[in-house]
């Protein structure tokens, strides 16, 4: 195990609870492209899926379209130390990086569910959507193949 290494579940999620943005790369054609997205989570024994919203066209669309294969990432806890000595500042954090599939919900029920993991994990709070609010955004599901926590808080 390395040193900074979130190594259980439980403790990954407890960083994945504190996170409000995920950065999500994917490739443009042979180049990476990244975008930072608000995001919904729902875990399934040692699985994590996370839930996105998009406008329905758009460059990330498009790339997603082509390639679904996507790494995320997220981190918080952000905190700088400093020290007399220049090669003992460093900064406190927390951070997940994990890869996965990107897939476009189409069901009704489906982007309901998913817009509101995104809803109560940004705003505490679920709601109703009508099926023209549901047809006017994109629901993006990750379904984690694997992802990796990192902490720092040590000084």
């Amino acid at each position: 195990m390395k040193r900074r290494e979130v190594c259980g579940f439980a403790e990954k999620i407890e960083i994945v609870k504190k996170c409000k943005v995920c950065n999500i790369a994917m490739l443009n054609g042979d180049m990476p492209y990244i975008v930072p997205m608000n995001f919904g989570y729902e875990t399934s024994g040692e699985t994590l899926t996370l839930y996105f919203h998009s406008a329905i066209k758009g460059l990330k669309l498009d790339c997603l379209r082509q390639n679904p294969n996507v790494c995320v990432e997220m981190d918080c806890d952000h905190e700088p130390f400093y020290n007399e000595l220049p090669c003992k500042n460093g900064f406190k954090f927390a951070s997940i990086i994990g890869t996965g599939k990107a897939e476009f919900l189409t069901q009704r029920d489906e982007k309901e569910k998913g817009i509101n993991a995104l809803m109560l994990h940004q705003v505490g709070k679920t709601y109703t959507f009508t099926d023209r609010q549901l047809r006017s955004i994109e629901v993006i599901k990750v379904t984690l193949d694997a992802f990796t926590g990192k902490r720092r808080a040590d000084l």
